[in-house]
């Protein structure tokens, strides 16, 4: 495997299996995020109220604030399943990268730029403008933000030892330096449509990196 195992990803080999009890809430909690993010989609964040979340779940005001702290706080847990699913994707790519760090980089990058199957860009354009930067929302972006410096430094790490990047290359510079470029690309981004033109642009820049760092 060529990347790092995320830590979004929950380790669970040698674990009990969950309770039923366990499972049962774990499938409300699912059902409140579920409820939440149709809500969020079709009213946006601010007009969506925790009473109409906890009707569409069909479960009482007082259960939703059993397991949320508050409407952010299951914002952040939606994101955070979301983004668990991206990670997954993240691993599976790894275990057959080229060994060329573009081509192996850009492969990654292509898991997170196609966030779009995960999450919709209106959600995250809203929850970006409405989170707190020190909210459990902004702890999950921030959270995210590192892990994906993270999985791309465990390539860039690979590539070294291989020989195929220069020696003196900072892995953790450069992996935080392709993650603000992907940043700063999505920031274009409205929907899905200009996706394809924003990854071409992307990879390209990947690459004049790469020129310089082989």
């Amino acid at each position: 495997m060529n990347c790092k195992p995320s830590p979004v990803i929950e380790i669970t080999r040698g674990q009990k299996k969950p309770s039923l009890r366990a499972r049962q809430k774990e499938v409300r909690k699912n059902q409140m995020i579920e409820a939440a993010r149709k809500l969020f989609i079709a009213n946006g964040y601010s007009k969506t109220s925790i009473e109409a979340i906890a009707e569409t779940a069909e479960v009482g005001v007082a259960t939703v604030y059993t397991y949320f702290e508050n409407k952010e706080g299951l914002a952040a847990a939606l994101i955070r399943s979301d983004v668990s699913q991206i990670f997954e994707e993240v691993d599976r790519v790894c275990e057959n990268l080229p060994d060329d760090p573009a081509e192996a980089v850009v492969k990654v990058i292509d898991v997170f730029v196609n966030f779009h199957k995960f999450i919709s860009a209106e959600l995250l354009h809203e929850f970006a403008n409405e989170a707190k930067i020190d909210g459990p929302v902004g702890e999950v972006w921030a959270w995210t933000h590192k892990s994906q410096i993270g999985a791309i430094a465990q390539v860039l790490i690979r590539r070294k030892e291989m020989g195929r990047v220069a020696a003196s290359l900072d892995v953790d510079t450069a992996a935080a330096l392709i993650i603000d470029l992907m940043d700063r690309h999505f920031n274009k981004l409205t929907t899905p449509r200009n996706m394809t033109g924003i990854e071409g642009q992307l990879e390209k820049f990947i690459h004049l990196l790469f020129a310089d760092w082989t």
